[in-house]
């Protein structure tokens, strides 16, 4: 028998198995044509995040691709199916990466929907620093502290926040980064003034002019 063979002649591999979420019909469909013109197997194209968690529990595919904002509000339910499907992987370091940077699109999401001071802020940025201590990630450690020092400050909580915006001076110093010493230092100049050490607060600005 002959194998099956690309449209540019070329034999095809076992076909990787794809399920998309996009709400936009027109996107959906000429995505789901192109993958299917390159060896793809799509095998579900949905609209929202429920009918994507549906179908992946039925279809068990190996690639999901997911618009971020899905109806009904647009906002950020298609990073919410993307962390919950995750759930049914196995708690691998590959696994981890995935959800530390879904969770670090989904933060600053939720400060915009949710406002700084909601809970679910603080969760998702304090399962994002779990996930870089369990992983050995440092790429995205910078962050989530400040994600958290946003949060805490918000919520007139200086201590915790001066000590969040210590952590990424000394990050930002070690990187040698000016782009991140410049946000650490105007972070820290703004805990010190809220904590009434305003000669150090005006310090710490003025190395971030």
């Amino acid at each position: 028998d002959q194998p099956t063979r690309r449209p540019d002649g070329r034999p095809r591999r076992a076909a990787v198995r794809v399920v998309i979420a996009e709400d936009l019909a027109l996107l959906r469909d000429g995505l789901a044509r192109l993958l299917r013109d390159n060896g793809f197997d799509v095998v579900a194209a949905v609209a929202d995040g429920d009918a994507l968690i549906h179908a992946a529990t039925l279809e068990r595919p190996d690639i999901a691709i997911v618009d971020i904002r899905l109806p009904p509000t647009f906002r950020d339910e298609g990073l919410r199916a993307a962390l919950e499907l995750l759930k049914r992987l196995p708690d691998t370091p590959a696994r981890a990466r995935r959800e530390l940077t879904l969770l670090l699109s989904l933060g600053p999401s939720l400060m915009d929907v949710q406002g700084y001071v909601a809970p679910e802020v603080a969760a998702t940025y304090t399962r994002a620093l779990q996930l870089c201590e369990q992983v050995g990630e440092t790429s995205g450690l910078f962050a989530v502290h400040l994600g958290l020092r946003i949060h805490y400050i918000s919520r007139a909580e200086y201590s915790a926040a001066r000590e969040l915006s210590e952590r990424m001076l000394r990050m930002a110093a070690d990187e040698k980064d000016s782009g991140l010493l410049v946000e650490a230092h105007s972070a820290l100049g703004v805990c010190l003034f809220f904590l009434g050490e305003f000669a150090a607060g005006r310090e710490h600005l003025e190395h971030a002019l």
